[in-house]
């Protein structure tokens, strides 16, 4: 999810580089401050129930029936 989110343009500094110690697939994706507002909107939209938090098949994030219908609607409408 952390990737997506820099993906969309949301991340305001560039990736930290990788450290020795990480391990080769733990390579880090956002810094620090990116990270905190990345926790921080999604603190936010569970407690708007637009996502919810547990194992599901694409990860530990969910949207919620709500969150879904809240998505759809913010779509720029179909030609």
């Amino acid at each position: 999810m952390q990737m997506a989110y820099r993906d969309a343009g949301l991340a305001l500094n560039p990736p930290p580089p990788a450290a020795a110690h990480y391990a080769p697939t733990a390579v880090p994706i956002l810094d620090n401050d990116d990270l905190n507002r990345f926790e921080m909107m999604l603190d936010i939209l569970v407690s708007h129930r637009l996502v919810y938090e547990g194992p599901n098949d694409r990860g530990t994030y969910g949207f919620t029936r709500f969150g879904l219908a809240f998505v759809r609607a913010c779509q720029s409408p179909e030609k």
